[in-house]
């Protein structure tokens, strides 16, 4: 990292989510309303502090994951917790939250907002976003229906899962089936054949799984091997200064103070500094579920 924007981030870590001596602390609200145990819950609001400190540096517009939109959402509330300790005597600067307006365009925007802001987070953290906070696009902005549901009067049940590999396995049990219709199933012939046939489907599921757990390793393998060859720990590309501000929905504008404004959900991110934190707001805009944003 650059000086400013190691600096800044020993700001943010220092900075507590959490207030001192209450019985309900902002965490335990947090784990409570997204169904979180304590330690996901703890690295989730860490990857929400790097996520500032993205809003601030990266100099493009930015999307949160959604267990990291959920930080935020909740944060939020906190309005003096948010506004004053947090953006005024931390960061220097507001940063705004404001929905999408919908529509094709505006799902393609917050798609290419959250390819951009992943690839910041590998250049300026020099480590991979983690895989169960930082999913994939097509689940980030897929899967995002969500309503609250009174835990007191209803039971919720989690839908089963099944991998492309088992659903593929599923026409052999129909296998031994058909020739078990055709031979008893008492005989010793039909036994080996039912079990034979079984053995043969979890094996094809097992040789599936076991493939789909490889492909899952393949970007940690890359990290280790790229951090091998920068054995100092520092990032090859650091994106410090602020952009255009061009890019995102609405007509860009420029201020006197240097810091450029977009139009609807877009903020520009300012030029002020190294790490292009400004003392100017920033908009941001929710798509598909969640939300982008960034540094003004």
């Amino acid at each position: 990292m650059k000086t400013a924007v190691a600096s800044l981030w020993e700001k943010i870590q220092a900075f507590r989510l959490d207030e001192a001596a209450v019985s309900f602390p902002f965490s335990r609200r947090l784990m409570r309303e997204n169904g979180w145990d304590e330690a996901y819950t703890y690295r989730v609001m860490e990857e929400y502090k790097k996520f500032v400190l993205l809003m601030c540096v990266a100099g493009h517009p930015v999307t949160p994951s959604d267990e990291v939109d959920q930080v935020w959402h909740l944060h939020l509330l906190y309005t003096r917790s948010y506004w004053e300790d947090l953006c005024e005597n931390t960061l220097g600067q507001r940063l705004h939250h404001g929905p999408t307006k919908g529509g094709v365009a505006e799902g393609n925007k917050f798609n290419d907002w959250y390819a951009r802001t992943l690839q910041s987070y590998r250049e300026i953290f020099d480590a991979e976003p983690p895989a169960d906070i930082w999913r994939p696009a097509k689940i980030r902005f897929g899967e995002v229906n969500f309503q609250r549901v009174n835990m007191h009067r209803n039971w919720v049940v989690r839908k089963p899962t099944y991998s492309k590999w088992a659903l593929s396995a599923a026409p052999l049990l129909l296998l031994p089936v058909v020739l078990l219709s055709e031979i008893d199933l008492l005989t010793t012939i039909g036994i080996s054949i039912f079990l034979g046939g079984l053995a043969l489907v979890f094996l094809f599921i097992w040789m599936g799984e076991r493939q789909t757990r490889l492909k899952k390793k393949q970007p940690r393998l890359k990290q280790k091997n790229r951090k091998k060859s920068h054995p100092n720990g520092s990032s090859t590309t650091v994106i410090g200064t602020g952009g255009d501000g061009m890019s995102g929905g609405g007509d860009a504008g420029s201020s006197s103070s240097g810091d450029s404004f977009g139009g609807g959900d877009f903020g520009g991110a300012g030029s002020s500094g190294d790490s292009g934190c400004g003392s100017s707001g920033c908009s941001s805009g929710c798509g598909g579920g969640g939300c982008g944003g960034c540094g003004g």
